[in-house]
């Protein structure tokens, strides 16, 4: 449950992004907190009420450079970063200079990559984690904060990875000892809900 509904924000960013195209939507909050949810019920609102829109998922540009250890479990190590310059250099900058974009999705835990393209149009919205870091705010027209319990994210993430394939025991292990705590020292420096123009809660 959200504090506010994805209808009435889509009626808000539908508004505004009258006067401007493209129109960039960041979502930012924990792993957890309910952004990829609310995020697409928004891509749903806005295409059913004849709006141009596209997502786009902050999770599929993993940084591949470094790695972490878990503490309890050093031989399981994990990808931990998002590519902040591959998404400004290969997304933001080209949408911004009016040109359509094919983008590589990649995986996390595997070599699996896939493609997808995005139009220089209609409202774009970019949600993940990080999405509002200080490199990136800039490009966006309207932002919003996903705001939760760190304990209620915490099990919504370690229970979705979990479903999703991932390994009953190091999947709470990654994200209470790598994840949540990169996430969190993240918020502490660049306090991204400072700059949100909107703060949901998420129950």
């Amino acid at each position: 449950m959200f504090s506010e509904t994805p209808k009435k924000i889509a009626t808000k960013i539908s508004e505004l992004a009258q006067s401007k195209e493209p129109f960039f939507v960041a979502i930012d909050g924990h792993g957890g907190s309910g952004k990829s949810s609310f995020s697409r019920d928004l891509l749903t609102e806005l295409t059913e009420n004849g709006k141009k829109a596209s997502l786009v998922e902050l999770d599929g540009f993993p940084d591949k450079t470094t790695t972490k250890a878990l503490v309890s479990r050093p031989d399981v190590k994990s990808y931990y970063k998002i590519d902040i310059r591959r998404i400004i250099d290969t997304l933001l900058k080209p949408l911004l200079s009016d040109n359509e974009v094919t983008y590589q999705i990649e995986d996390w835990w595997s070599d699996r990559k896939e493609q997808k393209t995005v139009k220089p149009d209609g409202i774009i919205i970019i949600e993940g984690c990080y999405s509002l870091s200080s490199e990136l705010r800039e490009f966006y027209d309207y932002k919003i904060f996903i705001e939760c319990s760190p304990s209620l994210c915490l099990k919504r993430a370690s229970d979705r990875d979990i479903a999703g394939g991932g390994d009953p025991i190091t999947a709470p292990l990654l994200w209470k000892e790598i994840y949540f705590p990169n996430e969190e020292a993240y918020m502490k420096k660049e306090d991204p809900i400072s700059v949100a123009d909107i703060i949901i809660k998420s129950e």
